[in-house]
């Protein structure tokens, strides 16, 4: 039974890593944006929440204004493009939609068919912004529209104010925490079930009961998907803190017309997939994979030490030799090398094929991760094998 329960715990360890790889691959995003790096970011982490609440609430929506398209819609919500504005006045909004007056300042953001796309603006700023734009109306500068009272039409009330838009970008922050914790859910489901299909099919294998597979599945997955829920949420406020911009940054010290940024690249678009992103250039890339490194080894010292705790009480009680305990401390660092090498793996794979949805990507790498962790205590278990039975030498009589 104690190889049983050893054997589900390196797959949780793996499990747990795969999914502290791509909280680390999001929570690139929420340093990207925070207050500490960004004076902009958190209309873009507006647009984030937006769409999260418009899936939330059964809408088909997402964000694409990160393609760069010159006048392109910042979110698709039920097949209507829509400009998403976040600035410190309603007139502030508004403005931001218009050319400049030297190039006419008409309405930049227009539809295929020519009809003006609406702007989404904080709702505290709602009545300055549907003045401001009902005035530009009346000058001419909206195409298509004439009527003045016509600018509700075009001027949407989003469910943020600008204060939460502020306070997602700011760590511990009642917004913040709370749009860590819907982002979680999704990810961590998918942690809950790759790890109680992996305790049910140990625990088969081994008890041949399947009322006890089906309790230890149940047990593993609500404490892996803890765990790794805990882990993401953490992971996305840890990287929005002045601590996290100020560590050290590895992207300067490698070179991006290297073969290792090349492979950096592929790992990174492979994680970034797999967590719902997109992929990115070469030195993006790299400067993205730094910070990931940064998140990564945050929280995944966490799950070491939370993985160790058990086994350090055992062995202050001496329920475990010392030996034992290096023995297991061993076993669990080469699993979490193990389950991290099999999702890079499996993510630089993945990367090559942009067809596959990233939800099946995000499974993929989470299975890979936790077949490593139960890989790497078996590597321990044969090197001590080998050791343990390695046939002394015999002297030679003179």
């Amino acid at each position: 039974m104690n190889n049983t329960k050893e054997a589900i715990k390196h797959a949780e360890l793996g499990t747990v890593v795969g999914s502290n790889d791509l909280s680390a691959a999001k929570a690139v995003n929420a340093a990207n944006y925070s207050e500490v790096n960004s004076n902009s970011g958190h209309g873009i982490m507006a647009e984030e929440a937006l769409t999260l609440i418009d899936r939330f609430m059964g809408r088909d929506a997402e964000v694409v204004g990160r393609s760069n398209v010159k006048n392109g819609a910042d979110r698709l919500v039920q097949g209507v493009q829509i400009q998403t504005k976040f600035y410190s006045s309603g007139k502030g909004c508004i403005d931001a939609c218009f050319e400049d007056k030297s190039y006419g300042g008409m309405y930049r953001y227009l539809n295929s068919d020519g009809t003006p796309m609406p702007v989404e603006v904080p709702k505290d700023m709602y009545d300055d912004a549907l003045n401001r734009f009902a005035g530009k109306i009346s000058d001419g500068k909206v195409p298509g529209v004439s009527d003045a009272n016509d600018a509700d039409k075009f001027v949407k009330a989003s469910c943020l104010t600008y204060y939460d838009a502020k306070n997602l970008c700011r760590p511990m922050t009642a917004q913040s925490l709370l749009y860590d914790a819907a982002t979680g859910v999704v990810q961590c489901s998918f942690v809950f079930g790759i790890s109680a299909a992996a305790a049910f099919i140990i625990t088969i294998r081994k008890c041949h009961s399947v009322k006890l597979a089906l309790l230890s599945a149940v047990k593993t997955g609500i404490k892996v998907f803890g765990l790794a829920y805990i882990c993401h949420i953490l992971a996305s406020q840890f990287a929005r803190t002045e601590f996290f911009a100020s560590m050290c940054d590895i992207a300067s010290a490698i070179d991006s017309h290297g073969s290792a940024a090349n492979s950096i690249r592929e790992i990174n678009n492979g994680l970034s997939l797999a967590s719902g992103g997109t992929v990115y250039s070469v030195s993006t890339s790299v400067r993205r994979f730094s910070k990931m490194l940064r998140v990564g080894f945050v929280i995944n010292l966490i799950t070491l030490i939370v993985f160790l705790i058990p086994d350090m009480v055992r062995v202050i009680c001496r329920r475990i030799t010392p030996g034992e305990f290096c023995r297991r401390i061993l076993s669990l660092i080469c699993g979490r090398i193990l389950a991290t090498v099999f999702a890079s793996g499996i993510s630089v794979i993945l990367s090559s094929l942009m067809t596959i949805p990233w939800v099946i990507s995000m499974i993929l790498c989470l299975a890979g991760a936790c077949i490593g962790g139960i890989c790497g205590r078996k590597a321990v278990e044969k090197i001590i094998h080998r050791i343990k039975n390695k046939p002394k030498s015999k002297g030679i009589a003179v």
